[in-house]
């Protein structure tokens, strides 16, 4: 499953958790009513959460009905909307529908690193720039692996290049220039600052910008 399977349970909890939170009346003048108010108060924090972290783009249909329901001035509406709006969620994770949004956002995500990192560039700090392309090129070719059922833990980067080359994800030319981009992560994270060039820098933050554009936003 792309979308990790502890999100999914803490979203199924949420939602329990929730249905029981909207079938209580909170006692707001009672001494025991602070623990109540405090528990949902932390409720619709993980709750906003979950929901966020699946859907990190704020103009999405899901953040946007999640903001009007929390514009509810009823708690116990606020609550059961938000319980519903996470039902549903849960029903595109399983329908693998949230998957290839999650993947898009991740993308947008590693254009602000390597945004970044061009900005490094500019200001003529190759080797912090350095560091950070390199990280968001091998995070891509994580999630490429991962993507697509293809066993990354602990495995090289070199390893992982030439199984997406065998499941014909990369053909020999982008494979080549993805192993030098590659070779500046390792010698970027070793601080071998001598070791590589600003067009080595600019190189790899566009084989990265290429392999989320067809292996991750799509």
């Amino acid at each position: 499953m792309s979308i990790d399977q502890r999100l999914r349970e803490r979203v199924v909890t949420l939602i329990n958790r929730g249905m029981q939170i909207s079938g209580m009346r909170l006692q707001y003048a009672d001494p025991d009513g602070s623990k109540a108010i405090a528990e949902t108060s932390g409720w619709f924090a993980s709750s906003t959460n979950a929901i966020e972290t699946v859907f990190p783009n704020a103009s999405h249909a899901y953040r946007t009905t999640l903001a009007r329901a929390l514009n509810e001035s009823n708690t116990g509406v606020r609550v059961a909307k938000i319980a519903e709006i996470m039902k549903a969620m849960l029903i595109d994770i399983d329908a693998g529908v949230v998957a290839s949004v999650a993947d898009v956002a991740r993308g947008e995500v590693f254009d602000d690193f390597l945004d970044h990192a061009d900005h490094y560039l500019k200001a003529g700090k190759v080797g912090p720039a350095g560091v950070v392309a390199g990280v968001a090129f091998e995070d891509t070719i994580r999630r490429a692996c991962e993507k697509n059922a293809i066993l990354q833990k602990d495995v090289e980067l070199e390893q992982l290049i030439s199984a997406l080359v065998k499941a014909d994800l990369m053909n020999s030319v982008k494979a080549t220039r993805a192993r030098a981009a590659a070779a500046l992560r390792t010698k970027a994270t070793h601080a071998q600052w001598g070791e590589f060039s600003k067009n080595d820098v600019e190189a790899t933050i566009a084989t990265t910008r290429d392999l989320v554009g067809r292996l991750l936003a799509s």
